[in-house]
């Protein structure tokens, strides 16, 4: 899977970066939601792009009252449909890399927030399949 954050890095702001992943994760949680055959798997992905919406667009909003700008040159990135834990495992570590960018508190603690979602989900998807 190509990293989003590695893609844009050169050309995008560390805000919609992180905008970018969070809309990218939800897109493919949702599609990834819909292909399954596992309830489980299917619950679990549905809270996941459900609660992740919330955090990225507060993300957003939070940004762009800190920068005083419209953020521009969103991109969903990739679609990427296969093994769910492997994929959101794969965007945690690119959205925690991306969290040491970040020095104000709000959107590090939004970011947290989106970590958090995601050890949730995988624990889910993990441990309770």
């Amino acid at each position: 899977m190509n990293s989003i954050s590695q893609a844009l890095a050169s050309n995008k702001s560390k805000y919609v970066q992180v905008v970018n992943l969070l809309f990218n994760a939800r897109t493919n949680a949702h599609f990834m939601h819909l292909a399954t055959r596992s309830y489980a798997t299917h619950k679990a992905l549905d809270e996941f792009y459900s609660g992740i919406l919330g955090i990225a667009d507060s993300f957003a909003e939070a940004s762009m009252g800190i920068t005083g700008t419209v953020l521009t040159g969103f991109d969903l990135g990739q679609l990427n449909i296969g093994d769910p834990i492997k994929i959101l495992k794969t965007q945690l570590q690119e959205l925690i890399g991306l969290r040491t960018k970040f020095t104000e508190g709000d959107l590090v603690q939004l970011i947290d927030d989106a970590s958090e979602l995601y050890h949730s989900t995988i624990y889910k998807l993990t441990l309770l399949s």
